[in-house]
């Protein structure tokens, strides 16, 4: 986050521990990243050159567009979509509480809500991810997706550093960030 100058960023997407590639498409600077791409289990989170987000759903599979993403970082489940909170996904063990990180989007798109949850922890067990859709839209999110969370969930603030407990400890290195 110092690197680039952000005023707040969180860690990004799922990403392979051997190599730290992303799991979905992943976008810096207006090029796509080695090897990533969009798939039917990934949405993401899009930021143009002009700094207008969009949130995609995992079933629409969009093909890289470096007019229209600068910034990219992908996840899973979609949490809010038309402005109703969804149900945890049947059968996935990934929306148990966990720690959490997610973005979310106003209806108008002015509003791009960076949310992360602390868990894990005598202090905080965690959100499902149906419960972290609510919280979003509670907040104002017309749609959200959750991004990678356990151990890699972390928010770092300009001027207070990172303003969460992560629970491992400390940051984790992570394949890539969001960073406004």
């Amino acid at each position: 986050a110092k690197l680039v100058g952000a005023r707040a960023s969180t860690n990004g997407e799922f990403f392979s521990y051997a190599d730290y590639s992303a799991r979905g498409l992943a976008v810096g600077g207006g090029a796509a990243w080695p090897g990533s791409k969009d798939t039917k289990g990934s949405g993401f989170v899009s930021f143009d050159k002009a700094g207008n987000v969009t949130i995609t759903k995992p079933a629409d599979v969009v093909p890289f567009d470096p007019k229209t993403m600068w910034g990219v970082v992908s996840g899973h489940p979609m949490i809010v979509r038309d402005g109703a909170a969804l149900p945890n996904p049947k059968g996935s063990q990934l929306c148990l509480r966990n720690p959490r990180t997610a973005g979310g989007l106003s209806k108008d798109a002015n509003k791009f809500f960076m949310v992360v949850v602390d868990g894990r922890s005598n202090v905080s067990v965690g959100m499902t991810c149906a419960e972290l859709g609510t919280l979003l839209k509670g907040l104002g999110a017309w749609t959200a997706l959750n991004l990678d969370g356990g151990g890699s969930s972390a928010m770092y603030v300009a001027g207070a550093g990172v303003v969460n407990t992560p629970s491992d400890g400390s940051e984790r290195v992570v394949a890539n960030h969001l960073a406004l």
